[in-house]
């Protein structure tokens, strides 16, 4: 079938990513029933699939003690991308309480898509396009708020929208490239202890499409400890390269992780989630790795700070 249809990747990433809203979910609840295998493609899917699904969680330790506001009751939105939608829901509550924290006025999700920076990379350029002008749609409607992302991937792809031809009204596209934001850049502005049940080394994995102040917020929330370099070794994940080269992604996984050489007990934080996924599904025995969202405990968000 891929030898009479060149592009059967690509539609089929694009049928996955369309169908996330039920598609995931069920497939990653389906993966965690069944049983493990070790090697071999069956086993390295089923680890794919059940990552998504959170994988054995670690308790949250770090909690916010003090919010110097910034906000001024400006509106503000969360960008959650696909993966916070559909199976880490967590997360958007999460950044959502850190804006409100920082004195943001946080709406709800106003009705985004996909970034469409996966489409891209597996060649669906017309749906990219449909799913890029939904989303600035959606901002106008809600009035053109400041947009919070917590996903490296996605905040690379709302970026390039102000270079697209997306029927931006006079100055329009000025206002949404200066509305975009990295939450952890905003997050840097939040004071944070550590309590409960501490890691004893904290690993910082940089995402390819950027950090955007992920390893400076880590290192403050944790005394210095997080450590990582500015720009780490890939991940492995590539969207549609899980589908047309599996084996050269979990060897690039089996690589980076090699790179950081965690043992059991360490923590793997990033700010992206298809780094997630895939550091989630490789991780050593013993060693977890989660978004950075995952660390901050959601009890202390609800104040009074």
């Amino acid at each position: 079938m891929k030898a009479t249809s060149p592009g059967f990747e690509g539609w089929l990433w694009g049928r996955w990513v369309a169908g996330a809203g039920v598609l995931w979910p069920v497939m990653a609840t389906v993966a965690g029933l069944l049983p493990s295998y070790k090697s071999g493609a069956l086993g390295a899917a089923l680890g794919d699939l059940r990552a998504m699904g959170g994988g054995p969680g670690f308790e949250p330790w770090l909690c916010p003690v003090r919010f110097n506001a910034c906000g001024n009751d400006r509106k503000a939105v969360v960008f959650a991308g696909c993966a916070a939608r559909h199976v880490s829901p967590g997360w958007s509550a999460k950044a959502a309480a850190l804006l409100t924290g920082l004195g943001y006025a946080v709406s709800g999700d106003p009705g985004f898509a996909c970034c469409g920076k996966t489409l891209a990379g597996a060649g669906l350029l017309e749906a990219r396009g449909a799913m890029m002008r939904r989303n600035v749609s959606e901002w106008r409607a809600a009035g053109r708020p400041l947009v919070a992302v917590f996903c490296a991937t996605c905040l690379e792809a709302l970026r390039g929208y102000a270079n697209e031809d997306l029927g931006w009204e006079p100055g329009e596209a000025r206002l949404w490239s200066e509305g975009i934001e990295p939450l952890a850049r905003l997050a840097s502005r939040v004071e944070f202890a550590e309590t409960g049940q501490v890691p004893g080394r904290i690993i910082h994995h940089a995402p390819c499409h950027g950090a955007d102040g992920e390893r400076e917020l880590l290192r403050a929330a944790t005394g210095g400890r997080a450590e990582g370099t500015g720009q780490g070794p890939c991940c492995g994940f590539g969207g549609a390269l899980k589908l047309s080269a599996p084996g050269l992604s979990a060897q690039v996984a089996r690589q980076c992780l090699d790179f950081y050489g965690p043992r059991p007990g360490d923590r793997i934080l990033t700010g992206c989630s298809g780094c997630v996924f895939q550091l989630r599904s490789h991780a050593p025995e013993g060693v977890l790795a989660g978004h950075w969202l995952d660390a901050v405990d959601a009890a202390s968000l609800r104040g009074p700070w």
